[in-house]
């Protein structure tokens, strides 16, 4: 699949180049040769990569590059704006590509992280069997970031936790503005019958407590369409679900806000009433 493709070729250094093509201007080979200690022949490279991701680049004798459509990248500051007062129980880390968020976190979780990191990257090269399909978050079009919480419980008295994040996406989702977007068991979130988002769970502790839990999620923000047709099984945005261009930090930000909130409750007192939320939004409700 192109997708599969896409990953494998996606480097460290085409993703610096788009940040600096982000800002709309013309940006000449040999100036962005200078800036990361390469060779033109790089450069063109890298061009090459990111015009196979479907960003379309325009080449301009005498003045260099420059994105014929602008892109939005993800930005910390950003996400705290739009995350308010929850920004504080979250220290957000983002980077240009990680194999696997969730692996990248558990191991971080192991040597004593605090509950609330969170890794996000521009790019994931591995999906670490997180959604059971090849998963193609659009360069610049999606979100694929993992959350570390800790609970006093042990793993056995968690049960639901998956059900209450749904929750947390669905509250989020809705006041983005999306309409007609339904959970499925265990951890799928749909537009109309199509994929929007996927989440993984994994847990590590002992018995009877403490555990600590690492949530992956990859949302589709605003991928282009022909990609979109190609993603299996059948891929929507999340600017289908609100008609409308997101921003994909604001998004990110409600997403944590309404984590906080769930996470919260559900340390105190479990899925109590959040069940009959998520049986609400359930596709078959």
């Amino acid at each position: 699949m192109r997708s599969t493709i896409l990953i494998r070729n996606m480097t460290d250094l085409s993703l610096k180049v788009l940040r600096c093509l982000a800002d709309g201007g013309f940006h000449s080979g040999a100036a962005l040769a200078r800036a990361f200690h390469v060779t033109r022949g790089t450069i063109w490279n890298a061009m090459r990569r990111l015009d196979a991701a479907g960003l379309e680049i325009y080449r301009v004798r005498g003045r260099g590059y420059r994105l014929a459509h602008p892109v939005s990248l993800l930005d910390v500051a950003s996400i705290e704006r739009s995350a308010r007062s929850a920004a504080r129980c979250f220290e957000i880390e983002l980077v240009d590509i990680a194999d696997s968020t969730n692996t990248l976190l558990m191991e971080r979780a192991a040597s004593g992280a605090r509950a609330g990191s969170v890794i996000v990257a521009e790019w994931q090269d591995h999906d670490g069997g997180r959604i059971r399909h090849v998963w193609h978050a659009d360069v610049a079009g999606g979100l694929t970031f993992s959350v570390l919480w800790r609970f006093a419980q042990g793993a056995s008295s968690l049960g639901g936790l998956s059900l209450a994040v749904g929750v947390a996406l669905i509250r989020a989702t809705t006041k983005l503005g999306a309409c007609d977007v339904r959970l499925t068991w265990p951890n799928d979130m749909v537009w109309r019958g199509t994929k929007l988002a996927g989440m993984m769970i994994e847990m590590k502790g002992a018995a009877t407590g403490p555990t600590a839990v690492v949530f992956g999620i990859d949302i589709n923000v605003g991928l282009m369409k022909p990609i979109a047709g190609q993603i299996n099984p059948a891929a929507a945005d999340l600017e289908m679900a609100c008609r409308r261009k997101l921003d994909r930090s604001a998004v990110l930000g409600m997403v944590l806000r309404e984590l906080a909130q769930v996470l919260g409750a559900f340390a105190r007192d479990g899925l109590g009433s959040m069940r009959a939320e998520w049986d609400r939004h359930h596709i078959h409700h």
